[in-house]
């Protein structure tokens, strides 16, 4: 059977909420502090034993509100830095985010930290994000898009965005580790389309680091659209970092980044390169369709900028997320 988008066109206007900064700034950000899940001590010999009860997190309810449920292991995109490590961001070591059916929570690993759950606060839990509030030394804080039909931003039911940063308890900043991710529910093959265009609003954060080694990268949202020519092979569009008026924002760059050449899969997921204008170089980018009707996607991206405070070319490393309009 072969799949095939009504052809869109008119791209819809977006409405985005600013985000906060990992330094504070106020906004409704997703947050999740993440906590170590406690392990039992093993108990000493009876007769009897009487199993040790399933722990919970703390205000379950609100945990069960922050993420999408569907998969205890979702399909998961992203990039990150560890301040001590020089060089380009990391995406090869995987970051994992699931649902744990038993504990209702959300649940992400990081590379060096054990399987954890995000404990989100009732003050900090909004319609379009949950938290924007500082985390203690020690602890590892999650701002992250809310699914659900009330989002205004992008009202996704199978595929969300956010970032974090996490510093050991007691470490200095150069061993912290910070990055940014997207996750969703692949769409079935029965749902990838082969012919046909559809239009997609895009939402998303990328995170620099312009100072180097043993420095905090510095995080951006973007907002744009895109339009996907299955007919034709082809992905046409851009994005650029967005700010609206009444809403904190970390920043914002000059460039725009502009969708290329586009190579697909019978699978759903598709590959291809950005060009950015004014840049000497290419960026790339990979990605899938998620949700019922491939109406979803996501994609991790990278590509040059360059940096307002010092002028200077260099990488910026970021996650979309789309909605098909």
């Amino acid at each position: 059977m072969h799949v095939k988008w009504c052809g869109y066109r008119v791209l819809w206007p977006l409405m985005l909420v600013g985000m906060a900064g990992c330094g504070g700034e106020g906004s409704s950000g997703t947050s999740g502090t993440i906590v170590t899940m406690p392990f039992a001590p093993a108990p000493a010999p009876q007769p009897s034993p009487t199993p040790s009860p399933t722990p919970s997190p703390p205000q379950a309810g609100l945990n069960a509100s922050i993420g999408l449920q569907q998969l205890a292991d979702f399909p998961t995109l992203a990039w990150f830095y560890r301040n001590s490590v020089p060089g380009e961001a990391n995406g090869t070591d995987p970051v994992q985010f699931g649902w744990d059916s038993a504990l209702r929570a959300s649940i992400m690993t990081l590379p060096g930290v054990p399987r954890s759950y995000l404990d989100v606060l009732a003050t900090e839990t909004g319609d379009d994000f949950s938290g924007s509030i500082l985390q203690p030394a020690g602890g590892i804080v999650v701002y992250m898009l809310r699914p659900g039909i009330q989002n205004r931003v992008l009202a996704l039911s199978s595929t969300s965005v956010g970032y974090f940063g996490w510093s050991p308890i007691g470490a200095s900043a150069r061993d912290r580790i910070q990055g940014v991710f997207g996750y969703g529910v692949p769409s079935t093959t029965a749902d990838i389309p082969t012919s046909g265009v559809a239009s997609f609003s895009l939402y998303g954060y990328a995170a620099a680091r312009p100072a180097g080694v043993n420095s905090d990268p510095i995080f951006y949202q973007f907002l744009g659209s895109a339009e996907f020519d299955l007919s034709l092979r082809a992905v046409r569009g851009s994005f650029a970092t967005g700010n609206l008026t009444g809403y904190p924002s970390r920043g914002s760059l000059a460039e725009r980044f502009e969708f290329s050449q586009a190579s697909f899969k019978s699978d759903g997921t598709f590959t291809g390169t950005l060009t950015v204008p004014g840049m000497t170089g290419a960026g790339e980018y990979e990605g899938s369709f998620t949700g019922p009707g491939a109406g979803e996607l996501m994609l991790r991206w990278k590509a040059p900028y360059r940096d307002p405070a010092t002028g200077r070319t260099d990488m910026i490393y970021g996650v979309l997320v789309g909605k098909k309009n």
